[in-house]
């Protein structure tokens, strides 16, 4: 486990889309696509029926990693949303988790400046949600 783990560090680098994923999850993937191809390549049906269960079972594990990865990130989002200081808080959130929002390049705060379109995407939000940063924006 530690050897893939060791392997997968050099890929978390990389800009993902979702911000949710980690290491765990890929390898999680990588385990459960390969035990759909072995049990996809068998030709007996009794030993194609047992591999069959056992992917279903590290499949039912690696959905429901991928939703508890999801709530975790989402919490963590708010948390840190979510703080008496909301200006500050903003600031911090685009420091802390600029892959939220795209890649790193557009995104590029200097000394309390941010680049147009970081602040195009916030003029549009709903009031409700994010009322303390759309009053902030507009």
């Amino acid at each position: 486990m530690y050897a893939l783990k060791q392997g997968r560090e050099t890929k978390q680098e990389k800009q993902e889309n979702a911000i949710w994923r980690n290491t765990e999850l890929e390898i999680l993937r990588g385990k459960v696509r390969a035990l759909r191809r072995r049990f996809q390549a068998t030709g007996d049906q009794d030993l194609r029926t047992k591999r069959e269960i056992k992917y279903k079972k590290e499949l039912a594990t690696y959905t429901s990693r991928i939703l508890l990865a999801k709530q975790t990130s989402f919490r963590k989002l708010l948390d840190s949303i979510l703080k008496t200081n909301t200006f500050g808080a903003f600031y911090n959130l685009i420091k802390e988790r600029v892959s939220l929002f795209g890649e790193n390049e557009k995104y590029k705060v200097g000394k309390w400046r941010i680049r147009k379109e970081f602040q195009r995407q916030y003029s549009s939000c709903p009031e409700a949600t994010y009322s303390k940063i759309c009053r902030w924006n507009s």
